[in-house]
């Protein structure tokens, strides 16, 4: 798994960037020509932190539990609440 981790650390440093809510509150102006309510960029900095840690665990976890932490980043990364 070590090398699947390394694979997709630049792919998470790139995400990593949509942790900061300056930066989210940013990027929504820029595509939606208005700002975010802090509610909703604090949930979205929610979900990338969440979503990050859980493939961080699944990078060391077991691999009778990896599949599920893998699942978990994913589905909170899909919670996301872009609408």
């Amino acid at each position: 798994m070590r090398g699947h981790h390394d694979s997709t650390a630049k792919y998470w440093e790139a995400l990593s960037t949509f942790e900061s809510r300056d930066y989210v509150d940013s990027w929504f102006k820029g595509r939606h020509g208005r700002h975010l309510n802090a509610r909703a960029a604090y949930a979205i900095t929610a979900c990338f932190i969440q979503g990050r840690e859980y493939f961080d665990a699944a990078a060391t976890a077991a691999t009778s539990v990896r599949p599920l932490l893998l699942y978990y980043g994913v589905l909170e990364i899909n919670e996301l609440p872009l609408s």
